[in-house]
């Protein structure tokens, strides 16, 4: 309850991060190449440094809450996912990058549809360039739904909140939801598929989502945003089982999903339960948890294999050994 307190109080006194990732500027709904310049403008100027450093303790305790026995992780950790949406690159007309979105035909097509965001940072445009071409090889049928660069705004008012961290995955997935799909699957663009992914899409029909659980990292989110979670969901998530968000699906048309979706948009209007260093993550875990009978792991052991885990053993190990994707190193 002290904690608690604390936050609030230390909120209270620094009224200007109630909410320190949203847009000051309103946009249509249809973005231009003028509004997603001012957009990177503005997003470049948002600083969570004061309120970050009101939020981590100092000195940082040396275990949390006994669940990991290890220290939070340092706040230059924290600083830089908290940020990440700060320097994106939505656009560069100068060098000809122009926002695009892609629906592409895999196989026979579908219902079913993957997707996945890349901004102009990195190797990132180049995984998406492959994506089709590997989808083809394994055999699934369905269609591949990509957005380049720009801001996914499926109602017009996602734009809003698209400095918040990692926001562009469900937004991506509502975005698909707009050209008629329902069973949505959301992959980070650094995969190579290996496998059909068709069987996690019948899992998803079966059970209207598709959620990776796992043991909750209580070094990566602040006690201060523990508690703040836990008062606006009543969920304590370093209790619950955690969401991995790398790969995450839902039957949009399903009310318990309609539910997780409301519920997760009410907690970006609040911005700052996304303070920690896997900020979809743990949202998700709290909103689920509300209902945690609705929203079973999935079975599928061998989902994804990290080539930096890897060190030597690259993709064509873990397509030997059946894992459904491979996540390059970014």
């Amino acid at each position: 309850m002290i904690k608690k307190l604390v936050l609030f109080l230390t909120l209270g006194m620094l009224p200007s991060f109630a909410n320190p990732f949203l847009l000051s500027s309103s946009f249509n709904e249809t973005l231009s190449e003028q509004d997603y310049e001012e957009i990177q403008e503005e997003l470049k100027t948002k600083d969570i440094e004061p309120l970050l450093d009101a939020l981590y303790p100092a000195p940082p305790p040396r275990k949390i809450l006994g669940l990991w026995g290890t220290s939070l992780a340092k706040k230059k950790d924290f600083y830089r996912r908290i940020s990440k949406a700060f320097h994106h690159t939505i656009i560069d007309k100068e060098n000809g990058l122009l926002p695009t979105t892609c629906l592409v035909k895999i196989g026979k097509g579908g219902d079913r549809c993957l997707v996945t965001y890349a901004t102009f940072n990195g190797k990132y445009p180049s995984f998406l360039q492959e994506l089709p071409s590997t989808l083809e090889e394994v055999g699934f049928d369905g269609f591949l739904f990509y957005r380049l660069g720009g801001i996914p705004n499926p109602s017009g008012k996602e734009v809003r909140y698209c400095g918040i961290p990692y926001a562009f995955k469900i937004f991506s997935l509502l975005e698909a939801q707009t050209l008629g799909f329902s069973k949505v699957l959301w992959i980070d663009s650094a995969f190579v598929p290996l496998r059909d992914p068709g069987p996690l899409f019948e899992w998803l029909e079966q059970e209207g989502s598709f959620f990776r659980l796992t043991k909750s990292p209580a070094k990566y989110i602040l006690p201060a945003t523990c508690d703040l979670l836990q008062e606006e969901t009543g969920v304590d998530v370093l209790n619950v089982p955690y969401i991995s968000a790398q790969v995450i699906g839902f039957d949009l048309t399903t009310p318990h999903v309609q539910d997780f979706i409301a519920e997760y948009y009410r907690l970006l209007e609040l911005g700052t339960p996304f303070f920690s260093c896997f900020p979809e993550e743990y949202v998700f875990s709290a909103i689920a948890a509300q209902n945690q009978e609705a929203w079973p792991a999935q079975p599928f052991e061998r989902l994804v294999a990290s080539e930096v885990k890897l060190k030597n053993k690259g993709a064509s190990w873990a397509k030997k050994h059946g894992y459904f994707f491979f996540q390059k190193d970014h």
